[in-house]
């Protein structure tokens, strides 16, 4: 179905204007709409590609082989090794990031026991979360990656300055501020009987 936009014929400015900002809204909808549907699409094929890699890798492990290629050389036009590429892949922005992108390739390699998955992934974290995940020897992925969230999440609280309302203290080279006195200053007495010392 189309939308046609509305006739901009008219015999005044002001209305082939108005007409013109209603077709232009109009199509800026439908382009939001198409955005929108582009963007699900593309989340449900990579969810539904993660889905099969995941699967096939869980049948493989269980001595079933299923061969994704159909070409006579085994490899796409495209080809790409996502064996080397998790390999080399390494933790360099949040915890979060590097999981997404780990869990991609993860997705799409073949022959990659739980284990060997789980120390790709611990031994690619930064040193601080690296070091404290080991700790805890996660034996699952799941773990693992729930582990590096909140280590990261711990540390960040730990950097963040704690602010506390502490007054200034003045420094030894600064004489303190003259603050005059609440009370009157006393005048001194005058004796009236001289004294006299006894000797």
């Amino acid at each position: 179905m189309t939308n046609n936009p509305p006739n901009t014929r008219s015999t005044t400015n002001n209305d082939r204007l108005s007409a013109l900002e209603v077709s232009t809204h109009s199509l800026k909808q439908q382009v939001k709409a198409q955005k929108e549907e582009f963007a699900s699409m593309k989340g449900a094929m990579e969810a539904l590609t993660n889905a099969v890699a995941k699967m096939s890798r869980a049948m493989e492990e269980k001595g079933v082989r299923i061969d994704e290629d159909h070409s006579s050389s085994g490899q796409d036009n495209d080809y790409e090794d996502f064996d080397e590429a998790l390999a080399k892949l390494q933790q360099t922005g949040i915890v979060r990031e590097y999981q997404t992108q780990f869990e991609h390739l993860a997705a799409r390699v073949r022959h990659w026991p739980q284990r060997a998955l789980v120390v790709s992934y611990v031994g690619r974290l930064k040193e601080k979360i690296r070091s404290e995940v080991k700790l805890f020897r996660p034996t699952t992925l799941l773990h693992a990656t729930s582990l590096a969230r909140l280590l990261e999440e711990k540390l960040s609280k730990l950097r963040r300055p704690s602010f506390t309302a502490t007054p200034p203290k003045p420094s030894l080279s600064q004489a303190p501020p003259y603050k005059p006195s609440l009370l009157p200053t006393p005048t001194p007495i005058k004796t009236t009987i001289p004294f006299t010392s006894s000797t």
